[in-house]
């Protein structure tokens, strides 16, 4: 369960998001996990003069992510990962779903070097499309790892069993579709939202004991895209921002340690 707040210039966000994960070793080669996290985004309009005050302020989402893992060779593994996911104002529609997720292929250079390439679909870069990506992790020493790459880079450092800081680099977008077209006063009929980012965040994460954590995030987004389009497929207005802040505060609990 986490909270995440972002501050723009034009807007402000707010995310609660509540998951759920299962995780199954069928043999010594094969794993399975299914995490399911419902969301509810709450956005503050800055700018009266867009009239969307008490409009368009509040969307779901819930995503149902199946990740399987298989192991080929001492040095090669294989990780492909579905996420069905539904983006909504208030009503579910099923014929919106969103199939989103991504494959990849690991290879193990040695101990302490890992390459991973693959194919991903998700919403970046203001889209929702097919992207390819790849991952170089190294691990530096004993208590510090990197991974840089797309879509995600970071860097960890692990005080103890119980502290890791680390420093994240990612990209996120997200695309809600509205109940019913909305119209405007100026005419425009909108009909989806998207949302899109690149954010660089500090985080704390603190192992309370062996089935709680907690972990803090702070950071700033870059090139904080916020569209409302038409049913047409144009922007109807551009909420576009140079710069955002982040806080997300977060617990866990995982019942399978023993």
């Amino acid at each position: 369960m986490n909270t995440k707040l972002a501050t723009a210039d034009k807007m402000t966000i707010n995310e609660t998001a509540l998951g759920f994960e299962l995780s199954h070793k069928i043999d010594s080669i094969n794993s399975l996990s299914n995490t399911i996290t419902y969301k509810k985004t709450t956005v503050t309009y800055d700018l009266t003069k867009y009239n969307l005050i008490n409009d368009l302020n509040n969307f779901s989402s819930i995503e149902n992510s199946v990740v399987f893992n298989r192991v080929l060779s001492n040095k090669t593994a294989i990780n492909i990962n579905l996420i069905p996911t539904l983006n909504f104002e208030n009503k579910m529609n099923l014929s919106t779903i969103q199939w989103l997720g991504n494959a990849s292929a690991n290879y193990t250079i040695n101990d302490k070097n890992n390459l991973s390439m693959g194919i991903t679909r998700n919403v970046y870069f203001r889209h929702l499309g097919i992207l390819p990506t790849i991952v170089y992790s190294t691990q530096l020493s004993k208590k510090t790892a990197l991974k840089i790459g797309f879509p995600v880079s970071k860097l960890s450092y692990s005080y103890n069993y119980k502290n890791t800081f680390t420093v994240n680099n990612s990209f996120q977008g997200v695309i809600f579709n509205l109940d019913k077209p909305y119209s405007t006063y100026i005419g425009n009929s909108i009909a989806s939202l998207t949302y899109s980012q690149m954010a660089t965040t500090f985080e704390y994460i603190r192992n309370i004991d062996r089935y709680w954590t907690l972990y803090f995030q702070g950071g700033y987004n870059f090139n904080t895209n916020y569209y409302l389009i038409d049913n047409r497929g144009n922007r109807s207005y551009d909420f576009t921002n140079t710069n955002a802040y982040t806080l997300n505060i977060g617990i866990k609990l995982n019942i399978n340690k023993q």
